[in-house]
């Protein structure tokens, strides 16, 4: 019994770890692009996993870029949001909640990191602008 309580404690501290860090997604035209999963509270079982999207700009001039959240489940498109823009000035990064890139993702928690799980950010369109 005491190995398996000292299991499930691995394996939620490796979950918690995961949940905290950010995984790079693409490089493109000097937009770099990364991802996270928000920690899930275990008082709040019924919440909605919620991805939150970090993009920075190596560029010396400002983008115009567009993107799209596309979730599949066993090889299925299960959920699409609506492709978005933009901007972002040199040198600067955007990230979370407070800039809009979080997205509110209707499947089961236990499925996030699950082979069948794939997260793709489509219609990633980058091009130089004016400042925003």
């Amino acid at each position: 019994m005491r190995y398996l309580i000292l299991i499930l404690f691995v394996a939620a501290s490796a979950i918690a770890d995961a949940q905290s860090k950010w995984t790079e997604y693409s490089a493109e035209d000097g937009l770099i692009v990364s991802y996270k999963w928000s920690k899930i509270r275990p008082k709040k079982k019924d919440q909605t996993p919620e991805l939150q999207i970090m993009v920075k700009n190596s560029n010396a001039y400002t983008v115009n870029y567009t993107l799209a959240v596309e979730v599949f489940i066993n090889g299925k498109l299960n959920l699409q949001s609506p492709p978005a823009t933009y901007c972002i000035l040199p040198g600067k990064t955007k990230k979370g909640k407070i800039n809009g890139h979080y997205f509110r993702i209707e499947v089961p928690k236990d499925i996030i990191g699950d082979p069948k799980f794939t997260l793709e950010l489509g219609d990633l369109e980058v091009t130089q602008t004016n400042p925003c």
